[in-house]
């Protein structure tokens, strides 16, 4: 088992520097780069194209390069090599004693040598010219002994070899006066102790802004969810076992060396759910329930979910939340414990090997979530690992994650571990009608029988009639279906035909009703403890050979189909007026 190594750095640079990538004051055309402390610093990106680059120039045949630093996808391929070791940003306590703290830079004209008319920048320079900075930051990897010393002199030989950081480097800016490297242990980064049961509940701690999934604004413009998804943590914890294995580009599977087999080959069915902001010891936040309405503009919001019939709300007709301003998600939002999340964007480019410069059309900017103080919450359900070897793996996730969870998002983030008490829950009461709220995007209809939209409540009937052995029967639903994965199938498949996926979206609601065939409280209880099982359909349509999440990704085991069953939002006694 390869142990986990730190290489504590000390990059000392002259000024004056700058490192673009923030948005500056008015009247600054290029900010320095400060992180959420307002510390001037280097993003770990920066760092880490040059390591990459002076590491080419010193050893150009050395494979090892790719393997700990990554490698770019290859031609007509969608699948880059990520590097073993991962950057922090690095930052100085330093406060720089320019006096004005600005410098002025003006393009002359080749042809005249006079100035040239509106090339004027302003330039943030809290550091004057040969003022001694230090930036400390440190890097992160699995290694055995003897192949960490190798990083560490190889990782210094770069740093050294390194003549600038940051730009405007032809012209003196951010020179390399010295470089510290030290090779440590990391520190333990996990309390507590996994509970019994089943459902290990965990609080993750991250120690630098985040990019997980999110929304593309364009090809080179993206913005991180809030959350960190069941996919994103089980894909970072296999990363960090087959790391510590010393394996890679393999499967996670019973071929793991000892102790790590029973592990290996019970891992697809570990399910990670997942992980939502929340202040510390504060609750898990709750997807808003889509039959949560508006009777007036900034007015009280009502649920619809048990009305039998549409009705007025003080004279207005209900508003759902396709038509709510943004204060009213807001206010919505915070009732159901979402926390206020701090942002801020970076911008990058790829650099030319040959000239150092920009590469064209390689400009990406990426919107980062900021920690904080706020903590993420989730848990590892073991309901589906067999009952003797519960205690096995508890034992074996304990020790994988004492040194927390690298390798989050397109940072490399890393959650600090605690291991939470279980948590106590209510029985689910037994009552006519029984509504369920999708907490995550699920899979529930087959795309293939919706030839119309007449067929989609046929096609939801069906589900709630299959997984709960027909002891429930669907009497009415406020859902929204959306589009997956087309982007990725369409640049994947090999031909030009791929169908992405349809799922039903989080916070739509399904109002159930007992048919009187069997008790369907067992079922519920698992619903929300595990979350819903997948239909039947899904692994006819998505049939092939080796493990169903090959092919489909939206299954139970990285978290989707999580549900709140009877909020008590549902239940609440309507105002007078709404009752009119």
């Amino acid at each position: 088992m390869k142990l986990l190594y730190r290489l504590d750095i000390k990059l000392t640079l002259l000024g004056p520097i700058l490192t673009r990538g923030s948005i500056g004051p008015p009247g600054i055309d290029a900010a320095v780069a400060r992180d959420a402390a307002g510390q001037v610093m280097l993003p770990f990106s920066l760092v880490k194209g040059k390591v990459l680059d002076a590491l080419k120039e010193l050893f150009p045949t050395d494979p090892r390069i790719g393997q700990w630093l990554g490698s770019p996808s290859s031609e007509g391929s969608y699948d880059p090599d990520r590097g073993r070791l991962h950057f922090s940003d690095f930052a100085t306590t330093q406060n720089g004693c320019a006096e004005d703290k600005v410098i002025e830079r003006i393009e002359l004209d080749d042809a005249t040598g006079s100035t040239t008319e509106r090339m004027l920048a302003m330039i943030e320079s809290p550091f004057a010219y040969g003022e001694e900075v230090v930036f400390t930051g440190n890097v992160e990897f699995a290694a055995d002994p003897r192949e960490a010393d190798t990083i560490r002199n190889m990782i210094e030989q770069a740093l050294r070899w390194v003549p600038a950081f940051g730009a405007m480097r032809s012209v003196g800016f951010g020179r390399t006066k010295n470089v510290e490297v030290k090779l440590v242990k990391c520190v333990e980064r996990c309390s507590g102790v996994p509970t019994n049961g089943e459902r290990l509940r965990v609080r993750l701690k991250l120690d630098r802004p985040f990019c997980v999934g999110g929304r593309n604004h364009a090809l080179n413009h993206f913005d991180s969810l809030r959350t960190l998804s069941g996919a994103v943590l089980k894909g970072a914890c296999a990363r960090l076992l087959l790391e510590r294995c010393g394996r890679s580009g393999v499967a996670v599977d019973n071929s793991l060396p000892a102790p790590w087999d029973q592990m290996g080959s019970v891992f697809d069915v570990i399910r990670f759910s997942e992980a939502r902001p929340a202040n510390l010891d504060g609750p898990r936040p709750i997807e808003p329930p889509l039959s949560q309405v508006l009777g007036e503009k900034g007015g009280t919001r009502h649920d619809v979910a048990l009305w039998s019939e549409p009705r007025l709300i003080n004279g207005n007709a209900p508003a759902f939340d396709i038509d709510w301003k943004r204060e009213d998600f807001e206010r919505c939002r915070k009732d159901f414990h979402w926390p206020d999340v701090s942002t801020e964007r970076r911008t990058r480019t790829a650099i030319n090997e040959e000239t150092g410069r920009a590469k064209d059309e390689q400009l990406f900017s990426y919107g980062l979530i900021r920690p904080g103080d706020l903590v993420w919450l989730g848990e590892i359900d073991l309901v589906e690992v067999p009952q003797q070897q519960r205690g096995e793996i508890r034992k074996r996730l304990q020790e994988l994650l004492t040194f927390g969870l690298p390798g989050i998002g397109k940072t490399n983030a890393t959650a600090s571990i605690e291991w939470l008490p279980a948590e106590k829950m209510e029985p689910v009461q037994k009552r006519d009608n029984h509504v369920i709220t999708l907490q995550t995007e699920a899979l529930l209809t087959d795309p293939g029988t919706l030839t119309g939209p007449d067929q989609l409540e046929a096609a939801y009937r069906e589900y709630w009639a299959e997984v709960s052995k027909k002891s429930l029967k669907l009497v009415r639903f406020f859902a929204r279906q959306e589009l997956r994965g087309g982007k990725f199938l369409g640049r994947s498949s090999a031909s030009s035909k791929y169908e992405p996926f349809l799922v039903t979206s989080r916070g739509s609601v399904f109002v159930l009703e007992r048919t009187g065939h069997g008790d369907p409280l067992e079922h519920l209880s698992y619903w929300r403890e595990h979350g819903l099982p997948v239909a039947n359909w899904v692994a006819n349509r998505y049939s092939g050979s080796g493990p169903l999440w090959r092919r489909c990704p939206f299954l139970p085991h990285v978290g989707y189909g999580e549900v709140l069953i009877d909020h008590k939002c549902h239940f609440e006694s309507l105002s007078n007026e709404a009752q009119k």
